[in-house]
């Protein structure tokens, strides 16, 4: 896949970027900062944190409850009236994008054997439909674009 630039030198800048690096059980020194990854093409029309109390901020964030089709994190903020789309460890934030699962007829070119050819429309819908800006923190980032890397 050629256009692999991003997640590789996201990895790199993590391991190699001034003020960065990674110890030797493959954990980033600054494991707590916060990383916001965008793609070039993008305006910043607000600032990027890693906090979103306003229910008007479309972001996907947190854990699913299997089968709920409902964020977790939008239903605490919703029931306890508190933001509960706060970037901390293992819960990355994400842009929700509009298209919702139209990307699925295309899952076959991953290989017909790909899990990208098994995803419910539902799923994809709840799960699949983000882009940048990517919000994580570091420890989680770092563990995505090494993921990210080996597909």
């Amino acid at each position: 896949y050629e256009f692999f630039n991003k997640p590789f030198g996201l990895k790199h800048w993590m391991e190699h970027g001034e003020g960065m690096g990674v110890d030797p059980d493959r954990h980033p020194w600054k494991h707590d900062t916060i990383i916001a990854l965008l793609d070039p093409d993008q305006m910043l029309v607000k600032p990027i944190t890693g906090h979103f109390s306003s229910p008007n901020d479309i972001f996907r964030g947190g854990s699913m409850d299997a089968g709920s089709g409902e964020n977790v994190d939008t239903l605490l903020s919703l029931k306890e009236n508190e933001p509960q789309f706060m970037v901390r460890h293992g819960h990355p934030l994400s842009q929700e994008y509009g298209f919702r699962d139209s990307w699925r007829k295309f899952a076959s070119v991953a290989g017909p054997n790909s899990p990208a050819t098994k995803v419910t429309s539902t799923e994809a819908q709840r799960s699949y439909a983000v882009g940048p800006p990517y919000i994580a923190t570091a420890l989680d980032m770092y563990a995505i674009s090494r993921q990210w890397c080996e597909l």
